[in-house]
């Protein structure tokens, strides 16, 4: 039998969502794992599913990593680049935490020093859930009792949420949220997927403002990504429900004065499903917007594709089709040192997956040949670029029993 390039896409993207939702279902049952701070080269972790785990760089270099633990979010430190870690600490205990690969507690690092720390606590029903945050002033040593940022009050998803540190200071939390999705409901109107929500805190993560909506019609489950301009102005980019059913990409820039979000690329990919798989984003100091996302549209069929914009978004590079040849996802990008990076994640024939990274030198133009930098089984969770101070690139990707801490120069 011949299936056409479209029954494909959509084959993947469903068999994709079937997956995310069955790992979702599965993290709902305590899943009796290790603690993650054991001695070693890696974070060892004794879990029959992949590790979910986010990590971050202090001023000092010190590696934070937070995980979903049980009914836990912990934290845990490094002060060798991921040689060995420290023991874990409590951020947060008593918590249906949701962790299923674009859904993760969230780290990043204030201008003082504080540990910020983000995470969603599933609720009762199912893609229901809040938007929970804590912070320490102490080096990740205590944390303040947790709060929640969404200001609704209604029991319904507020989810995928994404955490961000600005230049000046400014902490923004950003997330998919279907409380105005609940209200058209209600009142017999027609909404497609969910909408952006944002909260910002200008005192170091002590208190945030009043939740702001940013979009109407975000695709329901993929990861928003975050980025800030010099002048703090954050910059978010996500899948879209564009008219026709279509979930390509947008971004925006959340200025006093925002706009409407623009679109990137013109993919066309019609799916009424969520795909699971969030875009990549990255600012340079002169404003140049990289871009890098997964599409599963004919006639491209899935791949990864990456463009840039000198305008904000409003035209764009023609997109680069990213990969080896095999099946490529969850992009990842960093600026560091007068150099770009751009990582994914690929699905070989013979049941391993891989990240690859390749880097430029002229800010996108061209592109270095692909080079794969960490192997491991196909249960691997998405692959993160994170930079040092001294503007060192690490790859941090987990699987069920390491988190490994790659460097990534050539």
């Amino acid at each position: 039998m011949v299936i056409s390039a479209r029954t494909a896409a959509w084959l993947v993207a469903i068999a994709i969502g079937l997956f995310a939702w069955l790992f979702y279902m599965k993290s709902a049952m305590p899943p009796g794992v290790a603690r993650p701070g054991d001695p070693g080269h890696h974070a060892h972790h004794a879990a029959a599913t992949t590790r979910i785990v986010t990590t971050a760089f202090d001023g000092d270099d010190v590696l934070y990593a937070v995980e979903a633990v049980d009914d836990r979010v912990e934290l845990f430190t490094s002060r060798d680049g991921g040689r060995t870690y420290s023991e874990p600490v409590t951020v947060a205990a008593g918590e249906a935490i949701d962790a299923n690969g674009e859904a993760r507690p969230k780290v990043a690092i204030g201008p003082g020093g504080e540990v910020l720390v983000s995470w969603t606590r599933r609720g009762q029903a199912l893609y229901t859930g809040d938007i929970r945050f804590a912070r320490s002033t102490d080096g990740g040593r205590t944390f303040s009792e947790p709060v929640t940022i969404n200001d609704d009050g209604l029991p319904i998803g507020h989810r995928f949420d994404s955490l961000g540190v600005a230049p000046d200071g400014t902490v923004v939390l950003a997330w998919i949220d279907k409380r105005d999705l609940e209200r058209a409901t209600a009142a017999g109107e027609s909404y497609a997927g969910a909408a952006v929500y944002v909260a910002v805190s200008r005192d170091a993560g002590a208190t945030f403002g009043p939740n702001r909506k940013v979009q109407d019609h975000s695709c329901e489950c993929c990861r928003i990504a975050m980025a800030f301009e010099t002048d703090s102005t954050p910059v978010l980019f996500w899948r879209h429900v564009l008219p026709g059913g279509i979930r390509d990409h947008v971004a925006i820039r959340l200025s006093d004065d925002a706009g409407e979000a623009v679109r990137i690329g013109s993919d066309n990919w019609q799916i009424d499903a969520c795909p699971h798989h969030g875009p990549a984003l990255a600012v340079e100091p002169d404003g140049r917007y990289h871009f890098a996302w997964f599409t599963g549209a004919e006639p491209t069929g899935p791949a990864v594709f990456y463009a840039y914009s000198d305008d904000r978004g409003r035209t764009t590079t023609a997109p680069l089709r990213i990969g080896s040849g095999a099946l490529a996802g969850h992009p990842t990008l960093a600026v560091a040192g007068g150099r770009l990076w751009l990582g994914w994640k690929e699905w070989r024939d013979d049941g391993t997956t891989a990240v690859l990274v390749m880097s430029s030198d002229d800010r996108g133009d061209t592109w270095s040949s692909p080079r794969t930098v960490a192997t491991s089984g196909p249960n691997s969770d998405r692959p993160f670029l994170i930079v040092t101070r001294s503007d060192r690139v690490l790859l941090s990707w987990a699987d069920p029993d390491d988190l490994m801490i790659v460097p990534v120069a050539d």
